[in-house]
Parts: structure tokens; sequence; C-alpha cells
């Protein structure tokens, strides 16, 4: 069972506004298309995205996908981390950056093909237990589905990366026909991908970040978060 403390710094690290602000995305998101559209085959697109190799540390999160999900662009379908920022879009709107995290949950949550209704998924889809998608109108994290849908169940996260599509608002994606919600532009990882501070200075916020979350130490990565947002 997670500590009060953990608790508090997973609720922080969802949280897209300064805390105590009130997270309501019915005004923000706006519909990339009807949940029940089936996924078409995967498309190949050019220009490729560059392969880098990095020792950069990487920021643990909570909002995010495995590689090989599937992302519906006005250019066609791709791997969530084949999409290249400024040049594939969602309705016309640019996608700022693709997002690299980790997880600190045990699990992830894997909807089987038509666990919700026909097409929704039209595939097998995975992803952290508090992103949110689109049911009944309103925006649910994906761990409430677990126990409540035969076909939604949890699977063991083994600590790779995950990816996560940032945009100038938040947005709603098609992900395998599922209506997923995009990162918050004032999420700390957003904001830790708009730092201009350099790669060093930036580094250093990272690790420290992950230490904070390591030992549940909420107070030093509220600060940090803060000065982020402001």
């Amino acid at each position: 069972m997670r500590s009060p403390d953990e608790i508090k710094l997973q609720s922080m690290m969802r949280m897209p506004y300064a805390p105590g602000e009130k997270d309501d995305l019915k005004p923000i998101i706006r519909f990339g298309g009807p949940a029940v559209t089936p996924v078409p085959t995967l498309t190949t697109t050019l220009p490729t995205p560059p392969t880098t190799t990095t020792n950069a540390p990487i920021p643990i999160s909570n909002i995010c996908f495995p590689k090989n999900t599937v992302i519906t662009t006005d250019q066609g379908t791709l791997f969530i981390e084949n999409i290249i920022p400024n040049y594939h879009t969602i309705d016309a709107r640019r996608i700022v950056a693709v997002t690299k995290t980790v997880s600190m949950d045990k699990y992830l949550v894997c909807f089987e093909k038509d666990a919700i209704r026909l097409n929704y998924p039209s595939r097998k889809t995975t992803m952290s237990k508090d992103h949110k998608i689109l049911y009944k109108g309103k925006w649910i994290e994906s761990y409430k589905f677990l126990g409540k849908f035969r076909n939604v169940r949890a699977t063991e996260y083994s600590g790779e990366t995950l990816y996560n599509v940032l945009m100038d608002e938040h947005y709603a994606m098609n992900v395998n026909g599922l209506m997923c919600e995009t990162l918050h532009p004032d999420n700390v990882i957003s904001q830790l991908h708009k730092c201009t501070l350099g790669k060093e200075y930036k580094n250093n916020l990272i690790t420290t970040m992950n230490d904070c979350m390591l030992k549940n130490d909420c107070a030093s990565y509220k600060m940090i978060a803060q000065r982020l947002l402001y």
C-alpha cells in the first residue's frame, strides 16, 4: 500500500496547475475525431525522427504510453516514439514535443481490443494508470477501469521509457480508437521540456526531482514544480 506522501507526490505529478487550483479538463479539451473510428493500417511517414544516444537522466512521471503505441495524426498513424514535433499535427494543431519519462508505478493498464465497446480500443492499448481516457463524456483515469471490464487488466511495468504528446494546449488524441488526453502544457514534465537554462542545469533539475520522488520529499518537489511554473 502506498504511503500518504507517495500518494501526494503522485497527485502533484498529475496536477497541471499550481497546487490548489482546480483541474477541469472540460473547458480545455477538444476532440480529435470520433472515438469509435478504427485505426487504419500503419503508415510510413517521412522524414523519420533522428536516433540519439544520451546519458541524460529521464524524469519520473505518471501520465504516458509505452513504445509502439499507435497515434493518429493528420499525416497518418504511427508509433508515438516516431512522431516528429513541428512536422506531425493533430487536427491541424502542431505537436510541440514527444516527452520521455519513466514511472514509479509497478504496473500499467492494458485495454484489450474492444475492451470498453466495439473498436474502443481498436487494438490492444497499454498506458500508465493515471492517464485519462474519455468514457461516457467524462475523463477517467485508466486504473478506474480495472475490475469493471473483463478485458482491462494490470500488466507489470519493468522500467522501460514511456512517452506522451505535448501540444500548445491541452488536447485529445486518438490512440488506437481511444480518445486520450495529451500532456497538459502546465504539467511539470511540459515545463521541463520548455526549460531554456541549459542541458546541465536541466539534467541536475531532473536528477533532483527524481530524488524527491524516490524519497517522498513532497515539500522539495513542490518547490521545484512551482519554480518551473513561474
